[in-house]
């Protein structure tokens, strides 16, 4: 078996990317290469990994223009040593615990059907100060299903397949997630047209070539910042309904598979405009107009779909438009530091 890869996508993340691969250089298991892209950062992000990498061989740096983290993450596969067999997608603001890949590692190799294997995160800020114990990891492990015209719970601990992987992901961060390189392969990789939630979409992919196993514990922290990727609820919003609407369109689909994404993503989509709409009227009423305004937005693109019997994507004028809404500051604000 050959060392373990890891990918490293970087966008002006030099106020975290050293601690990030210091939580890699830390693992128990030693035998791992890591390959950074540096996707056009303006910072001082290539300098700083290459002055770890001047004493530590197994990191790599490579350079590309800005073109985004799908981009960036297939041009580090390109760059992997040739017997690499499994990937792990560390983003270079979030952290591994010491044996993480050691974990993971194990896991995936009791499971031959399985093309790749996760477990949880728990939140840290932008110091690495703990959030809640069990915050995140709680909504990894609400896992459900459709059954019907209700949703069901699965037991912590069983694998993740197509039916519960097409409704909300639980690999996230993608630190949690170790995978086949194969199965990556077979289906094409990662998208480069899809700008956010493209691990989302590749993993909807790979689960029809096999399951996701998973294991019940900890294995990276994920910072969260105002900077993050999936900080705009709008954005987000959008996102997910473009990856669904993709998946819908898929043409692996099964006929049974099509079924399922189109009606319970109308369910979904019921149930979170609903949550929306209640979240736009308590920003009202705490006389917050900016929360209110931005929830409201979310809630319309949302609510767009329920007008369809089957995931529809936003269209240009409807996505692009509901974006193009927000003030010149709030975008400065949002605008990525990282991958």
């Amino acid at each position: 078996m050959g060392p373990v890869g890891v990918v490293m996508p970087a966008f002006n993340a030099s106020r975290w990317i050293e601690a990030s691969l210091a939580s890699l250089q830390a693992q128990t298991v030693t035998t791992w290469c890591c390959v950074v892209v540096d996707d056009g950062s303006q910072d001082t992000t290539a300098a700083i990994v290459q002055d770890i990498a001047a004493s530590d061989a197994r990191i790599v740096l490579t350079r590309q223009a800005n073109m985004g983290v799908a981009a960036a993450r297939n041009l580090g596969f390109r760059h992997l040593a040739n017997d690499v067999q499994e990937i792990l997608l560390l983003d270079s603001d979030d952290l591994l615990v010491p044996d993480a890949v050691a974990a993971l590692a194990e896991q995936l190799a009791l499971r031959p059907d399985a093309v790749g294997v996760f477990g949880l995160a728990e939140y840290i800020d932008e110091v690495g100060n703990e959030g809640a114990r069990g915050l995140h990891s709680s909504v990894q492990c609400a896992r459900r299903t459709r059954r019907g015209f209700r949703f069901v719970a699965l037991p912590v601990g069983e694998d993740s397949t197509f039916a519960d992987i097409a409704l909300y992901g639980p690999i996230w961060p993608s630190a949690v997630g170790l995978h086949r390189l194969a199965a990556i392969e077979s289906v094409g990789g990662f998208d480069p047209t899809v700008p956010l939630l493209s691990d989302w979409d590749l993993y909807l992919k790979m689960s029809r070539l096999g399951p996701f196993a998973m294991i019940d514990r900890q294995v990276a922290w994920y910072r969260r910042h105002d900077a993050n990727l999936t900080s705009d609820p709008v954005a987000n919003s959008a996102a997910r309904l473009a990856v669904a609407h993709r998946a819908w369109h898929d043409p692996a689909n099964t006929p049974a598979q099509r079924r399922f994404i189109g009606r319970s993503w109308w369910l979904i989509q019921a149930s979170e405009t609903l949550a929306l709409f209640r979240g736009v009227l308590s920003a009202l009423k705490r006389r917050q107009p900016r929360r209110a305004a931005r929830a409201s937005l979310a809630c319309l693109v949302n609510a767009y779909t329920l007008t369809r019997v089957r995931p529809r994507a936003p269209g240009r004028v409807t996505a692009a438009g509901l974006m193009s809404r927000n003030d010149s500051a709030d975008r400065q604000q949002r605008r990525r530091v990282t991958t």
